[in-house]
């Protein structure tokens, strides 16, 4: 599909009205066609950047989840949530470094691994200029990184996106 169809389609999905967590299931492939991504998540989260709900494409395993909560705590996510609402761009990217000790490298073995991701493309989406949430867009180890083009399609659709999760 074209770029232009993709963001038609994209305009069509987010203009039908429906609550966020029906959306979500065909809101996210045709994000991953306008922005190539293996698989893709977002994260709702309350005004003081705690999680309140999740849909995620790919998920880690019941007993897997359970030890993330466990190890892996929430403040950490809300923390670098926070400091992506506050930066001057709602888009970010980042690539991971292999970290052979500590607790990233729990993480990384955890959770990145099984889920095989590499590199992250985070957008802030917003409603009326209040923070909904995170879209996370991953690729894989034998992915190439997210790019500025990635970035600036991204940020071209992200106002829909926040008219649309915000029902």
């Amino acid at each position: 599909m074209s770029e232009s169809a993709v963001r038609v389609t994209l305009r069509q999905l987010c203009g039908l009205g429906l609550p966020a967590p029906l959306l979500l299931p065909s809101l996210l492939p045709v994000l991953r066609e306008l922005v190539p991504a293996s698989h893709a998540g977002f994260f709702f989260c309350d005004l003081a950047g705690n999680m309140s709900n999740l849909y995620a494409e790919r998920m880690l395993s019941p007993q897997a989840m359970a030890s993330f909560h466990d190890r892996h705590s929430q403040q950490q996510f809300k923390q670098h949530y926070l400091r992506r609402v506050a930066a001057p761009s709602p888009v970010s990217r980042l690539s991971m470094q292999a970290d052979p000790e500590g607790e990233a490298a729990a993480y990384q073995r955890e959770v990145l691994q099984p889920l095989d991701i590499q590199h992250v493309l985070y957008a802030v989406v917003r409603h009326r200029s209040v923070p909904l949430g995170q879209l996370s867009l991953y690729r894989g180890q034998g992915d190439a990184a997210f790019s500025a083009r990635d970035e600036q399609a991204l940020l071209g659709v992200l106002h829909y996106l926040g008219d649309a999760l915000a029902v």
